[in-house]
Parts: C-alpha cells; structure tokens; sequence
C-alpha cells in the first residue's frame, strides 16, 4: 500500500505551470509592512519548468521552450540540460510584458539527438497551419525556410538576368564588322534626318496658320473701316 503511494505522488518527467507577478504577491502587501515595491511593483508572468528524467537518456539533452504571446509573435528557448533533475523559469516582466501582451500559451519539448523523447503541452497550445497558394499545409517553420530560399533564389536569378544582357551587348559589340557598324551609323544619321525634316515641316505649318489669320485679321479691320464711312 506505501509503495503504491509513493509511486502515485512522484513528479512526472517533464512539468511546467505559469503565474503572474503582481503587487498583491509581495509579503510585504499581506502583512502591510513597509516596502519601496508596493510603489513600482514588478508586473509580469513567469514560466517555471521541472524535469525529472530517468537517468537512461545520455546527458547533455536539449529542451526547446515554444512560447507564444498575446501580440501573435512567437519564440524558441533552448535550454541545454546537463543534470536530471532541475528547474527553469522564463520570466516576462515590466515593458516586455506590456509590448507582448503578456503570455498567451506554451509548449516545451526535450530532445535527444534532435528526437523528441518527452512533451508538454499547455491546454490552449494550438500548432499554427498555414496554407500556400497550392493548398498544401504547411508550418510556420517550414514556410519561413522555403521563404528564406525562395528569396535568394529569386537575388540570384535577377543578378543573372542583370549580367546577361551586359554581357550579351559587350559580345555583340565585338562581333560587329566594318559594314554593320556603317550600316548602323547611316540608320542613326537617318533618324536624325527625319526628325528634323518633321520639326521643319511643323514650324512651316506654325508660320502659315500665323499668316493665315493676320490676313484674316487685317480683312477684318479693313470691313470694319468701310462701315464706318458708310
């Protein structure tokens, strides 16, 4: 029967429970002494972790605190065990904690060898889905590295594109014989030909339509003289 007890009470492997750090936390509210902290007390939440591990795992192992705050962001901690029993908090506290939003969920894994051996999950822990644009699932781990390696295969496919008709026009410049060159010299000379033979063209069409309407204007004053003789 004692033995069955004793089994019953033994703390699990892996635990973790979260509180907050408020004013009425402090001794010195309960008994109401006097304390400098009742004044700018320390606001915040903690995260306390505890293992208790078998000692067949080879030590050191690898815990990974997930941690995911009220403003949507999330964090890993990696925390390096090196003994089989022990303790780690994670504090939030002060501007840290109004900025996140405080805590809003956690989970913590340990590993060995990069295989999860134990797992703790808070009751509001959710893993984030995302889906591409194929409707394929993804997570939010895999989607920032295929976006990492999305983005410098996009850099480098545009430095080539930048290189490439650089390089192209320096070789086709090479390749030009004596003919090509006059060739293109006699096009450029005809271009500017026509477009100054067009500005001639205009600025005549300016002058007549100016001419066209003193004349107008004159018959207009010479008609206007007329009546007023008559």
């Amino acid at each position: 029967m004692l033995i069955a007890l004793l089994s019953a009470c033994t703390r699990p492997e892996l635990s973790l429970f979260s509180t907050y750090s408020l004013r009425e936390n402090l001794a010195s509210y309960r008994v109401r002494t006097p304390d400098p902290s009742l004044n700018c007390p320390t606001l915040g939440q903690h995260i306390y972790v505890y293992w208790n591990l078998k000692q067949i795992y080879p030590l050191p192992l690898e815990l990974k605190l997930y941690i995911r705050f009220g403003n949507r962001t999330e964090i890993v901690e990696s925390i390096y065990l090196t003994s089989y029993c022990g303790n780690y908090v994670y504090s939030l506290i002060n501007d840290d904690y109004f900025e996140k939003n405080g805590i809003l969920t956690y989970k913590a894994e340990l590993l060995d060898n990069g295989s999860i051996i134990q797992q703790w999950l808070h009751q509001l822990w959710v893993d984030r889905i995302v889906f591409s644009e194929n409707g394929n699932e993804k997570s939010n781990l895999e989607e920032s590295e295929e976006d990492n390696v999305n983005l410098t295969d996009e850099k480098d496919s545009e430095d080539k594109c930048n290189l490439e008709p650089s390089n192209n026009k320096i070789e086709n410049e090479k390749a030009e014989t004596p003919n090509k060159k006059k060739k293109r010299r006699k096009r450029k000379s005809k271009n500017i030909n026509t477009t100054e033979n067009k500005k001639e063209i205009i600025n005549q069409e300016i002058i007549n339509q100016d001419k066209k309407e003193t004349d107008i204007q004159k018959e207009n004053n010479q008609q206007q003289k007329e009546n007023e003789k008559t």
